[in-house]
C-alpha cells in the first residue's frame, strides 16, 4: 500500500523532487541519487525536516558540487581505462 502524506508534506516533497530534477540537468544522476539518499537519511534521523528548504538548498550546493568532482574523476578514469583496453 502506498503511504499518503498530508498536503503540506506532499508539496514540500515535490519541491525536493524539483530540486533533484534541476540538479540532474547539471550533474550525473549517480551524484543526484546520492544527494537524495543523504537528505532522506537526514530526515529519517530527524536532523532535517522536509519543511527546511533553505537547509536542503545549502546541502545541495555543497554536497552535489563536491561529489560531482569525485564522480567526474572516477568516470574519466573508467573511460580512459576502457579506451586503452580497446586500443
Amino acid at each position: 500500500m502506498i503511504k499518503t502524506y498530508d498536503p503540506v508534506t506532499t508539496k514540500l516533497m515535490l519541491c525536493h523532487l524539483e530540486l533533484l530534477m534541476i540538479k540532474g540537468t547539471s550533474y550525473t544522476w549517480s551524484c543526484v541519487r546520492l544527494f537524495h539518499a543523504h537528505i532522506a537519511k537526514q530526515v529519517e534521523l530527524s536532523s532535517l525536516e522536509w519543511s527546511n528548504i533553505s537547509e536542503m538548498l545549502d546541502h545541495a550546493s555543497t554536497f552535489v558540487t563536491s561529489h560531482a568532482k569525485t564522480f567526474l574523476t572516477v568516470s574519466r578514469f573508467k573511460t580512459d581505462s576502457r579506451s586503452k583496453a580497446v586500443q
